[in-house]
């Protein structure tokens, strides 16, 4: 009999063991597991926080192709610099209505259009420089940005996907 006790003894302790083995093995199992969804979920709210900070830069240049992007900006400073430039001469008339209406010649009022035309298109030749050296600076500036949200989402896809 004793033998048979110890032999039940030892299957008992040998259950036991196997059992929290299999407990320790599930937990460890279990925090992998959490871990893996903890670095998922972090990814994945930096790939949000990404996309929020960069929606109207990176994001929005990513639509386009280079020199299509350039010629849509110089598009927009052309209709800019010209609205202002408008408005200036419009205001300019406005203080000067007195000179200009009593005075009335129209080879004089042709006259003086030359030097404003000619300051027109100065202005708008600098301001369309300005403007194709700062789109061209976005653009570099948002192919890194693109460059890093590729890396993020690949890293993404190839852990998770």
């Amino acid at each position: 009999m004793p033998h048979r006790e110890l032999c039940s003894a030892e299957c008992k302790l040998f259950s036991r063991i196997r059992k929290a083995s299999s407990l320790v093995f599930l937990h460890v199992k279990l925090y992998t597991f959490l871990m893996v969804n903890k670095d998922k979920i972090r990814l994945m709210t930096d790939l949000a926080l990404f996309e929020r900070k960069n929606r109207n830069t990176v994001l929005k240049v990513n639509g386009y192709y280079r020199y299509d992007y350039y010629i849509w900006n110089l598009l927009l400073a052309f209709f800019r610099y010209t609205l202002c430039f408008l408005f200036l001469f419009v205001l300019y008339l406005a203080l000067k209505y007195d000179e200009l209406f009593y005075n009335i010649n129209l080879n004089g009022i042709l006259e003086s259009l030359k030097p404003i035309g000619n300051k027109y298109l100065m202005g708008l030749c600098i301001y369309l420089l300005i403007a194709l050296l700062i789109s061209i600076y976005r653009y570099r500036k948002a192919g890194k940005g693109i460059l890093q949200y590729e890396a993020m989402l690949t890293r993404f896809s190839r852990r998770y996907g």
